[in-house]
């Protein structure tokens, strides 16, 4: 729901029957027995492509940096620095990270480019895991 607060104005809100404070568990009350007026499901707004694409690509960078981690590196970038390191496994690490980020990132922009021709040859995925699904795999670290 939406409450008028009196110093930011009309927010969202959550009202919980369980709530830590009684306005949370009041607005409940009351949104159940109508006293509110006529309760609607919440209906989320259909995101834009351009915002499914920017979420993505936000999606798409974690996956990269999430992996880069596990393996030990600050983050993609961190991993791909060791490219002419001289102790074979970090360079190895490196190669396969920044090929993967590589492949990675061209199939997104195609994916991408597909969605914003005119017109659209593909609509993009309805949710990030799809998304995700249809871009390289994680790679077996070396």
């Amino acid at each position: 729901m939406e409450i008028d607060h009196p110093q930011y104005g009309w927010i969202p809100f959550t009202a919980d029957p369980n709530d830590t404070e009684q306005l949370g568990r009041d607005l409940y009350a009351a949104a159940i027995d109508g006293t509110l007026g006529v309760v609607e499901p919440y209906i989320a707004p259909i995101p834009t492509t351009a915002q499914l694409i920017l979420a993505g690509e936000t999606a798409a960078q974690n996956l990269l940096d999430s992996t880069a981690k596990a393996w030990g590196y600050d983050s993609l970038l961190s991993a791909a620095s060791y490219v002419n390191s001289l102790v074979p496994q970090y360079k190895s690490e490196s190669a396969v990270l920044t090929q993967w980020r590589d492949s990675l990132w061209s199939t997104a922009f195609q994916i991408e480019q597909a969605c914003t021709a005119t017109p659209p040859t593909q609509a993009f995925p309805t949710t990030i895991d799809a998304f995700l699904a249809m871009l390289p795999a994680v790679p077996v670290r070396p």
